[in-house]
């Protein structure tokens, strides 16, 4: 399952208090199920399987930091230390809009820049944890 998403921000547990360092323009959360074959002699020619453990990924583009104090190289540095960060975003479902929230660790940054634009950068993250899904 893929997700578009819109209205996205990463926090950062700041003394107990998730603090908003970050959004995005657009993010992807992709979700991953991992299986194990279960096939013996008496099930046929068809292979059978179970599901073991889910999993999650997201990309996010074009990141903007509105906190100085959180800035690309805190999130390099957070990257290198190997620290979650927490995100929420909402995407659409045809009438109603889901909420996804998490932690993820951060797999890869890159930065860009052009003439007289933001200086965005994008994100990678494996997501760690539970991946939560709530319809407001």
């Amino acid at each position: 399952m893929i997700v578009k998403g819109k209205d996205v921000l990463f926090t950062i547990n700041d003394g107990g208090t998730q603090k908003p360092i970050a959004c995005a323009r657009t993010a992807s959360i992709t979700t991953s199920a991992d299986v194990g074959e279960t096939t013996t002699l008496s099930t046929g020619k068809w292979k059978t399987f179970k599901g073991l453990k889910l999993s999650f990924t997201l990309s996010a583009a074009g990141l903007v930091s509105f906190d100085m104090n959180y800035s690309l190289a805190v999130l390099r540095q957070k990257q290198a230390l190997l620290l979650p960060l927490t995100f929420e975003f909402f995407g659409a479902a045809g009438a109603d809009s889901e909420k996804y929230s998490g932690s993820l660790l951060i797999t890869n940054i890159s930065t860009s820049s052009t003439y007289n634009a933001n200086f965005e950068y994008n994100l990678d993250g494996q997501g760690t944890g539970e991946l939560t899904i709530a319809i407001t």
